[in-house]
């Protein structure tokens, strides 16, 4: 196996230990604050997309944004298979998604999550 499938099974395993799941969402934060200014703009939107996944707001247009540029990825894998960079990024990409979603998902009765 690459070593990509190797880092995301560590980090799923990761996802299931509380302290593992605080530790994902942390390393999330980043990307969330750079999204925060997007539900402002389409809050009606946003609101809506969040009521159907059942996850607050603020974790709507990162999980998208992280969801589209990991499906580029495969695309552009597919596409040049020569190149492992793109199936490494696709890999790293949607296995860390996976992971935060379980984060939140285990989380989800704490304050703020």
């Amino acid at each position: 196996m690459p070593w990509s499938v190797w880092v995301v099974l560590i980090v799923l395993l990761a996802s299931l230990n509380p302290y593992g799941s605080f530790v994902i969402l942390v390393l999330c934060v980043p990307l969330m604050g750079a999204f925060s200014y997007v539900p402002l703009e389409s809050l009606a939107a946003t609101v809506s997309i969040a009521k159907a996944m059942g996850v607050k707001p603020i974790y709507v247009w990162p999980a998208t944004t992280v969801f589209g540029a990991g499906l580029l990825c495969i695309r552009l894998a597919l596409r040049k298979p020569e190149n492992p960079f793109y199936s490494h990024a696709a890999t790293l990409l949607l296995g860390f998604l996976l992971a935060a979603a379980i984060s939140v998902h285990r989380l989800s009765g704490w304050a703020g999550i």
